[in-house]
């Protein structure tokens, strides 16, 4: 199935979804369209088109930015490409030439470290005095939305896709994957999995992708899979929390046929699935808590706390 989708149709899904999903989205929405055409008609357009321009007409305004940090800029260059670097973002005043960098200074920063003579940047025109305070505020204050660590777990299983297959953290990432499709796992953060669209196939999902890379990393893909296994032979529907899929929140008490995993007390036991990779890569018994017993039943009941 095709990752691709084009930008209206995104937006048309947006427009869609967007009313269920954030509290009052229409009144929000219309609020936000006047606010811009008071922009607007105050003579604020978006930036003009990129340029180059020469290392010595940039500055930093001190007041507004943030100190720079040298280790920021080092992670910069280590992993630097050319093709993914976006231009900086600058104000000019009409009294001067000075370009006054609002947002991108670790990036200029290390542009010119790299040996970069000139550097890309859209500018915005104006005299207001506190324009750039303003600016710098709005685009780390609200601007930025990290990426998880679903989101760069999809990134590196593409990149394996594509053919990049030796660099260690995509190998990884496809180990991880590969792992948890034969245990027929969802690995998917919630939000994926409310959503009927989106979610998985499978009947059960985990949420902790730290957890997983943890759980390979100390114990191997083998301790994984063991760990996943075990962790499934107490999991229920109910217990892994979907309104996709019609499972619930709470935790559940259910008869588990393998009986081999319970003691013959048929007591109900809480496991965490998170903690079962912990415990299981360490080599080390699933820790249990006894919650209740349940004598009647000729089956062995478990309480199981999905991932949250």
């Amino acid at each position: 199935m095709s990752k691709v989708k084009m930008l209206l149709d995104v937006v048309n899904e947006v427009k869609k979804e967007a009313p269920e999903d954030v509290p009052n989205w229409n009144s929000k929405l219309a609020e936000a369209k006047v606010n811009l055409q008071n922009q607007i008609a105050k003579g604020r357009l978006l930036p003009r088109g990129v340029e180059d321009h020469p290392l010595e007409h940039f500055a930093f305004n001190y007041s507004v930015q943030r100190d720079v940090r040298a280790g920021h800029v080092m992670n910069i260059m280590k992993k630097f490409d050319p093709r993914v670097c976006c231009p900086v973002s600058a104000v000019k005043r009409s009294d001067g030439e000075t370009l006054y960098i609002f947002d991108g200074q670790h990036r200029a920063v290390a542009l010119a470290l790299l040996g970069w003579t000139k550097i890309p940047v859209t500018i915005v025109e104006t005299d207001e005095p506190a324009f750039d305070a303003e600016a710098f505020e709005i685009v780390n204050d609200s601007g930025i939305l990290r990426a998880g660590t679903e989101e760069i777990h999809r990134c590196l299983l593409h990149r394996y896709k594509m053919g990049e297959t030796e660099t260690e953290r995509v190998a990884t990432a496809h180990a991880v994957q590969k792992i948890f499709d034969e245990c027929e796992i969802d690995l998917e953060p919630k939000r994926v999995r409310k959503s009927p669209g989106k979610c998985g196939p499978n009947k059960h999902y985990f949420s902790h992708f730290d957890y997983a890379y943890k759980g390979i990393k100390m114990a191997g893909e083998q301790g994984l899979k063991d760990a996943l296994t075990a962790a499934s032979w107490f999991a229920v529907p109910a217990a892994w929390p979907s309104s996709a899929s019609g499972h619930s929140d709470a935790t559940a008490t259910t008869p588990v046929k393998k009986t081999p995993v319970c003691d013959r007390t048929r007591s109900a036991r809480t496991v965490t699935i998170a903690d079962s990779i912990v415990e299981i890569s360490h080599a080390r018994p699933i820790s249990v808590s006894t919650t209740k017993s349940h004598n009647t039943s000729p089956n062995c009941w478990v309480s199981v706390t999905g991932s949250r």
